[in-house]
């Protein structure tokens, strides 16, 4: 795995589906004193160990770029979240930024449902399209997306 290769997928916001939640689910957005639950997220889903809460804060919950994170609880513990990134380079388009299910819920369709919702607040912030990053060997994350209507960029030839 190379940490160069990453895959570009984009998306108009003309036409969203509708969020569908299980029972128990409720979405909102996140806040500082949300950072201990979605530290423990980003480590489960990822299977990382260093997202403190002290990072989180700084690089998600408290960052003027991130413009939303938001959150699925499920009877009241963080099972999915997704952010809504603003990144100078791209212009007028936000990223979906760090989507994420915990492992125990997985299968469920929370991922979707996040990215949804997500999607839904974009477009009511006014933008026209999303860009994500995401890597090759995250193939249930880029089967989600491909289904719910991204794209992937071809720079080049060596792309495609």
């Amino acid at each position: 795995m190379s940490d160069s290769v990453n895959i570009m997928m984009k998306r108009k916001l003309d036409s969203i589906d509708k969020v569908s939640l299980a029972e128990g689910c409720v979405i909102k957005q996140l806040e500082v004193a949300d950072a201990e639950a979605l530290s423990n997220l980003y480590n489960a889903a990822f299977g990382f160990d260093f997202q403190t809460p002290e990072w989180v804060i700084k690089e998600m919950l408290d960052n003027p770029q991130v413009k939303a994170v938001y959150g699925i609880e499920h009877d009241g513990k963080l099972v999915a979240t997704a952010a809504i990134h603003i990144v100078p380079e791209y212009g007028e388009t936000p990223e979906l930024h760090w989507v994420a299910t915990h492992p125990d819920y997985r299968g469920e369709g929370l991922g979707k449902a996040i990215v949804l919702y997500t999607l839904h607040e974009m477009k009511r912030m006014g933008f026209k399209d999303v860009l994500l990053i995401t890597q090759p060997e995250r193939i249930p994350a880029i089967k989600l997306y491909l289904s719910i209507g991204f794209t992937p960029e071809v720079g080049n030839d060596e792309d495609k």
